[in-house]
């Protein structure tokens, strides 16, 4: 099979002839591998009629083939970032204080308000992209698992998580119509759920401890929190608040169990309700995909970045892949949700420190806030178009290495923490490789003119 393309197709043929053509050729490199024949295309042609994406890595508006995303909707982007933060995993998110740290509710919501440019050398930040959301995917599929367990005691974590993982393979596959139609419409029955859970709670919640009574440094916590930004602070101060009030709280305490059951506390919280209740614990739980398939097709489009021949394999392949890997992985870790919340909220924020330093340094000092200077459309893919990439690989592992004498984990303390500045490893971080790569970018482009 062969892929004509000639001046006067591009121009008279729509987008959907268009996807299809271009799957075909997705489809002649799996089906020559795997022996298969026309019906492999053909699944694939008919997927596409049905509105399943099949662009890749490449982006639409520099493809002779694809046809361009001109979605004037703005506000779908709100309601993507909005559905994938407001649910009961970033409400997950702001339990890690009380029950993992100790700290009150005071202390806790304090935390969480205060919170809240190479081409080969890109492969590190996108090899280590795949890992942090593919840990993040495990944390939301374990809290989406667990609120539905809470349903029936028929129903156990393990199948909760397979359910939730299976719902946003089905999502992420699908692709980016399908993507954003599903968060134009999934925050409702979240706002609805955190409101019935704030009237139902809010006597407990006034008399939940407000003070804290860990020895931990506040610095400790504020690692964590820091890396968790981007959340909807709505959904991460209830989770706080809630967690908080627990333990003068029977029922929910018995809901937390072991201190690991997210799901369990939010159907406690509910209980009162009775059936209805029941049934935004339904809606609750089978809305985590919001935040689980934008995280899966991260993890599919940063894993075609790493190197040409990742961005040949066709991005539904790798989300069957990341859910093959997710499920185990969350299975083993549903037992442990705090200490693995944490260790991979640790393993995040120590490498995306220095990354945000380099992106904020490039694009505010050398590019001048000007997105017209990057180049997109004909460099993306150019080597000999883009800059070195020498000055960002040395700041970023120098920043590693100088990161490491402020951390303080279970697995590491490093001397300066030590001494008592709690884990400010990823302050130092950007800070460091901030400054750093203002003078390594200046000699990169004075000796190498990029």
């Amino acid at each position: 099979m062969s892929l004509q393309v000639d001046a006067k197709g591009l121009q008279d043929s729509d987008p959907e002839k268009e996807q299809i053509t271009t799957l075909e050729t997705s489809a002649e490199t799996c089906s020559t591998s795997s022996g298969g024949g026309n019906w492999f295309r053909e699944a694939l042609a008919r997927l596409a009629t049905w509105g399943v994406e099949f662009n890749g890595s490449v982006p639409s508006s520099s493809s002779r083939i694809l046809p361009k995303r001109t979605d004037p909707r703005i506000y779908q982007i709100f309601c993507v970032w909005f559905s994938a933060n407001v649910n009961v995993i970033t409400f997950g998110a702001g339990t890690v204080g009380p029950i993992f740290f100790g700290t009150g509710m005071r202390d806790s919501l304090f935390v969480v308000i205060i919170v809240d440019a190479i081409y080969y050398g890109a492969a590190i930040p996108s090899i280590l992209n795949v890992i942090s959301m593919q840990g993040f995917l495990t944390l939301n599929c374990i809290v989406g698992g667990q609120a539905l367990a809470g349903i029936s005691d028929n129903l156990t974590d393990t199948t909760g998580i397979v359910i939730i993982s299976l719902i946003s393979l089905v999502v992420t596959f699908c692709g980016y119509r399908v993507l954003h139609w599903f968060e134009a419409i999934v925050w409702i029955p979240n706002a609805i759920g955190f409101i019935v859970m704030v009237v139902v709670g809010y006597p407990e919640l006034r008399n939940a401890p407000l003070s804290s009574s860990s020895t931990l440094a506040p610095s400790v916590f504020l690692t964590s929190g820091a890396t968790l930004a981007a959340f909807v602070a709505s959904a991460h101060l209830l989770g706080a608040a809630f967690a908080s009030a627990a333990v003068t709280v029977p029922s929910w305490q018995a809901g937390l169990g072991n201190g690991n059951n997210v799901g369990g506390l939010v159907a406690a919280i509910l209980q009162p309700t009775g059936g209805f209740g029941k049934f935004l614990l339904v809606l609750l739980s089978l809305t985590t995909p919001s935040a689980c398939a934008p995280t899966m097709y991260t993890v599919c489009t940063s894993l075609m970045t790493i190197a040409p021949f990742f961005a040949k394999i066709p991005r539904y392949v790798i989300a069957i892949i990341s859910t093959a890997v997710l499920i185990p992985v969350a299975i083993v870790c549903d037992t442990h949700f705090y200490a693995t919340f944490v260790q991979i909220l640790s393993f995040i924020g120590y490498w995306v420190a220095p990354y945000i330093g380099i992106i904020f340094v490039e694009h505010f000092m050398f590019r001048r806030n000007t997105w017209s200077r990057y180049e997109v459309e004909n460099a993306w893919d150019q080597p000999h178009l883009l800059p070195k990439g020498y000055a960002a690989l040395f700041t970023f592992v120098l920043s590693i290495g100088f990161i490491v004498v402020f951390i303080e984990q279970g697995w590491w303390v490093g001397p300066v923490a030590k001494a008592g500045s709690g884990d400010i490893g990823m302050i130092m971080g950007f800070l460091f490789s901030g400054v750093l790569f203002c003078g390594t970018r200046w000699v990169e482009r004075r000796q190498f003119n990029a």
